[in-house]
């Protein structure tokens, strides 16, 4: 699977973003979740399970915190003592607030995962260069020299322990004050690697004048449909903020865009 243009995963993402922050509903909410999760899976590349740990943990976070600091009438389902900061009765629609708020984190931390795992990097910098020339090209040398400095970092480690330095002896100050000797030939290193950078841009005249952008291949047949299921997904969230669509209606429209955006990412 190849990587995709980043305007139709943007379009797709920012659709079901809007669609999540635009009603309570827990079948709306959660309708966007599953197809956040699909995409998710569906990635060119393998993505990065932390963000479903992070989206996860917060989420699970404010499933647990919501009914303490909100105060909905109810059916109460626990009662605790009194407490004037805490509000320690549970009752029903709290617990589905905390669970509607918990699902809108956990989808917009999988659907980031997925549109960083999705897009080709490459694309995604020159799209924003169009717009931050300067921002986009740090956020590029960032992207690739990041790597750099941590094969630098292990090298150095591995070179500190055949000399007989014991990084990994001792309690975590002692490790601490050992590795901190590491820091000042890797940021020399780094400074070396830089002024290589600064001249190979100057080389290729970077700061030259206006340079001419790679042309942008075309958009595909599958690319065009996820700007349409994106497009799909923002008419949801104005039918639901006018109240025209039932959320029943609106779950199973946002979640047959959200599917068949995950289809053409395929």
């Amino acid at each position: 699977m190849r990587r995709q243009a980043p305007l139709p995963v943007i379009a797709l993402a920012v659709g079901a973003i809007a669609v999540i922050f635009a009603s309570d509903s827990p079948l709306l909410v959660g309708a966007v979740a599953v197809g956040a999760i699909s995409i998710f899976f569906s990635a060119a590349r393998r993505a990065s399970a932390v963000y479903l740990w992070a989206g996860g943990i917060s989420g699970l976070g404010l499933v647990l915190l919501t009914p303490l600091v909100r105060s909905d009438g109810g059916y109460a389902l626990v009662t605790g003592p009194e407490i004037a900061i805490i509000d320690t009765e549970v009752t029903i629609p709290e617990v589905v607030a905390g669970a509607v708020a918990g699902a809108r984190v956990f989808a917009v931390a999988v659907l980031i995962g997925a549109l960083l795992a999705q897009v080709d990097s490459d694309r995604l910098h020159q799209l924003i260069g169009r717009v931050a020339p300067r921002s986009a090209m740090l956020v590029a040398l960032g992207v690739r020299l990041l790597p750099t400095l941590e094969r630098d970092g292990v090298a150095m480690a591995q070179t500190a322990r055949g000399r007989g330095l014991a990084l990994a002896d001792g309690s975590w100050l002692a490790r601490g004050a050992r590795g901190a000797t590491l820091v000042t030939p890797l940021v020399g290193s780094a400074l070396d690697r830089s002024l290589d950078i600064a001249e190979a841009m100057a080389a290729r005249g970077y700061s030259g004048g206006r340079l001419s952008p790679l042309p942008e291949p075309a958009l595909g047949r599958h690319e065009r449909s996820m700007i349409g299921a994106g497009a799909v997904l923002v008419g949801v969230c104005a039918a639901v903020v006018g109240g025209v669509l039932g959320l029943a209606v609106a779950a199973g429209v946002a979640l047959a865009a959200l599917a068949f955006g995950a289809w053409s990412l395929r």
